[in-house]
């Protein structure tokens, strides 16, 4: 072993913890796997990551199934235009309909129709199937105690300010 090597293993830049670092690394690692997957899934049905979350927030807010596009867009984390235009191509399939405000005639809403609330609940069984072939190796306890450290560490990041300069 050479003295530079020696030097190199026991050197961390401004005295950070490497094993922060392998931490970071391998969850950044762990998000393009997971969104490659995802992309891969969605693939055959023809969705994009957007526009399947903006059927996805939808169908979970139950019966109406709807919302204004304004409180969607900020659901899924999308500007403005990007959500006219997902709301759009969402329409053009007839999975959406924007409704009239029933409160403020200057107003609509944007509605899952049935027949996107079908074809989004083949999709959400898909996405479980493959989400639960993710952490299957996992038991439960340990899927469980993840979660909560993953929260715990997003609530330890900045996301609020992230998502409103989108």
């Amino acid at each position: 072993m050479s003295p530079n090597t020696n030097k190199l293993s026991s050197y961390t830049p401004l005295s950070i913890d490497p094993a922060s670092l392998d931490l970071v690394g391998l969850i950044a690692f762990l998000s393009r796997h997971i969104q490659h997957h995802v992309k891969r899934l969605l693939s055959p049905f023809e969705l994009d990551t957007s526009t399947f979350e903006t059927l996805a927030v939808l169908y979970r807010l139950g019966a109406p199934y709807e919302m204004s596009p304004t409180e969607l867009r900020h659901a899924v984390v999308l500007t403005s235009g990007a959500m006219t235009s997902c709301i759009d191509r969402l329409e053009k399939r007839g999975w959406v309909e924007r409704v009239q405000d029933p409160n403020d005639r200057r107003s609509i809403r944007v509605r899952l129709t049935p027949d996107g609330h079908a074809f989004t609940d083949d999709v959400i069984k898909a996405r479980l199937k493959e989400g639960k072939a993710m952490v299957g190796r996992l038991t439960k306890t340990q899927q469980t105690q993840l979660t909560d450290l993953l929260r715990r560490l997003l609530e330890t990041t900045d996301t609020t300010t992230a998502m409103e300069n989108r």
